[in-house]
């Protein structure tokens, strides 16, 4: 606020100065106001267009209010008409955490994928994929259930990397995505609006 409010000053005094000097019929208070009028009314505009959300702008609101204990980033792939959500899930070594048994410490990364008729990918490099039409965008409360479930998801996976170090038969860890679940949380989200793919 203070920013706009300062650059609002600075821009007014410009104005002023310039319509001042060539219009000697008008009051300085006056030709003050009307340009501070004009100033605002420029920056109004330009906040809204600066604040529009599109698909990237809704996730990152989304998963910075849901998903505070997670590492989780987004790529815009422009050129595949892509968004990938990509997360990590870390533990610790022994060395971190002291007295615990002896443990290396595990990196875990997955992603989901949001893609479009024209996109190009495996599947099965990814821990969900979910697809909609560009022109169209996706629901927000597609979106926001998404984000909801995701760290739901990621808590499980907490969980079951220390039963996978248990166990010692197992030989991979994955995490689990419910898509029954996803369309539960989905559902009960509240009204919904579209979201439109962001432009370049």
């Amino acid at each position: 606020m203070l920013c706009l409010h300062s650059i609002a000053l600075s821009a007014q005094n410009k104005l002023v100065e310039t319509f001042f000097c060539s219009n000697d019929g008008f009051s300085y208070d006056l030709v003050k106001e009307l340009c501070m009028m004009k100033v605002m009314e420029i920056i109004q505009k330009r906040g809204k267009s600066v604040a529009k959300e599109d698909i990237l702008t809704f996730l990152d609101q989304q998963i910075d209010q849901k998903v505070t204990d997670y590492d989780v980033a987004l790529d815009w792939n422009t050129k595949n008409h892509t968004i990938e959500i990509i997360f990590r899930l870390y533990l610790a070594s022994n060395e971190e955490f002291a007295g615990e048994e002896e443990v290396e410490a595990i990196e875990f990364e997955d992603g989901i994928l949001l893609y479009t008729e024209k996109s190009q990918f495996d599947a099965a490099d990814y821990l969900y994929t979910m697809p909609f039409e560009r022109k169209k965008g996706i629901e927000s409360t597609t979106l926001a259930g998404l984000v909801t479930y995701l760290n739901e998801v990621l808590d499980q996976g907490m969980s079951d990397i220390f039963d996978f170090l248990e166990d010692e038969e197992a030989e991979v860890f994955e995490l689990t995505f419910d898509e029954a679940r996803l369309q539960e949380i989905i559902a009960n989200e509240g009204s919904s609006r579209w979201i439109p793919y962001p432009k370049f």
